[in-house]
């Protein structure tokens, strides 16, 4: 499991993204989705991110309508599944720049130097 409860929180909302993709809000839905977590629970971190160096991805797998799992697959083979009708949502567990989302790097440069973004 991961060391930290943040990068654990983050793997976990990256699930729950990629569930809801699988399962879009229907509020006439009357019931749950189970999502199994079984393949990375137990890794580091480090383990989880090292298999896209390996050619590999995980995917979160719809099993059928009630349950998906957490499956790593290699990416050569995500065409495959795919075009046979799999259905499926690729996890982004890779490493992430820390900045924010709306940050860019003129933005961190003009911070560094001490100028600011300004309005208008």
């Amino acid at each position: 499991a991961p060391e930290s409860s943040l990068h654990a929180l983050r793997l976990l909302a990256e699930v729950y993204r990629r569930a809801r993709v699988l399962w879009p809000l229907d509020p006439a839905a009357n019931g749950t989705v189970t999502v199994r977590i079984d393949q990375i629970k137990e890794l580091s971190l480090e383990d989880i991110q090292s298999v896209y160096a390996a050619g590999d991805t995980w995917m979160l797998a719809r099993r059928n309508a009630l349950e998906a799992v957490v499956e790593r697959h290699p990416l050569d083979y995500m065409t495959e599944l795919l075009q046979e009708g799999y259905s499926a949502a690729i996890l982004k567990f890779w490493k992430q720049d820390s900045r924010p989302a709306n940050m860019d790097d003129r933005s961190l440069s003009r911070m560094s130097s001490g100028q600011s973004e300004g309005v208008g």
